[in-house]
């Protein structure tokens, strides 16, 4: 199998997106998407044990400094991060490690930055999972790139 040139990494804050959103949504485990369920939307936000989450400007710079430290630790070649109020997008190379693992440590990262600063100290921060695109041409991986930055 050949190693991606790169991966676009996508996760939302705690809350942000829930299973029957509106604006549509794609099962954890499938990876198939649905279009908006507004009663699995209400049961999904009555399931939920902490409040949504939101970032403000100061916690999304830490979440990317987070990111950007990391990647530098691991020799990651980081493309761009991009942080908003309710999610993230990383576009990064990092060789052979698995996405998985790569967002799972980004996401470690970004929540010890934040909880050294006072933030979300009791409640989670991230949605489980993410979208963990696989990137193998050089020109989606600018298209990747580009989307990321006119956001």
């Amino acid at each position: 199998m050949a190693i991606p040139r790169a991966f676009f990494l996508t996760w939302v804050t705690y809350g942000s997106w829930l299973p029957g959103d509106s604006r549509g949504w794609a099962d954890r485990k499938t990876h198939q998407y649905h279009e908006g369920q507004p009663d699995l939307e209400r049961w999904a936000g009555g399931q939920m044990k902490h409040k949504v989450v939101g970032l403000n400007q100061a916690q999304r710079d830490l979440v990317e400094k987070a990111i950007e430290d990391d990647c530098c630790y691991r020799g990651y070649e980081l493309r761009i991060v991009k942080c908003q109020s309710n999610h993230v997008h990383v576009v990064v190379r990092c060789g052979d490690v698995l996405p998985k693992k790569v967002m799972k440590t980004f996401k470690t990262y970004a929540t010890r930055a934040l909880r050294a600063e006072g933030y979300f100290l009791d409640q989670k921060i991230w949605a489980q999972d993410g979208s963990k695109r696989r990137i193998f041409d050089e020109n989606d991986v600018i298209k990747a790139y580009e989307y990321v930055r006119n956001q």
